[in-house]
């Protein structure tokens, strides 16, 4: 695993002055572990939507593929110099900023 994908492992969830992001996907949590699986959770007021999906790490790029619809979806990705995990968007949307909160901290 590359340093760039090391730094992804643990979890993360969209930051709370993220606004842009919590009105447009919700309030998403994303755990990321060292065998490639990917656990995607938006939590709604009653319940949680959960969808688990593979990923890769190509150079700055997120691979993702959900086994039960197989279908590539490629995203690009950065470290914030404060630490937070930057998903770009279409533009002309922000990128969606997640928050460490539980894992290995960023190297």
């Amino acid at each position: 695993m590359t340093n760039v994908g090391a730094q992804l492992l643990g979890s993360w969830r969209t930051d709370p002055s993220d606004r842009w992001s919590l009105r447009e996907y919700g309030d998403v949590s994303l755990h990321f572990d060292d065998q490639g699986n990917l656990v995607y959770t938006v939590h709604l007021p009653t319940k949680e939507q959960i969808m688990h999906l593979t990923y890769r790490v190509d150079g700055n790029w997120l691979v993702t593929n959900q086994p039960a619809a197989p279908r590539e979806e490629k995203t690009q990705f950065y470290f914030t110099s404060d630490g937070r995990l930057a998903v770009k968007n279409p533009p002309p949307a922000p990128a969606t900023l997640y928050v460490r909160t539980q894992g290995y901290a960023s190297a």
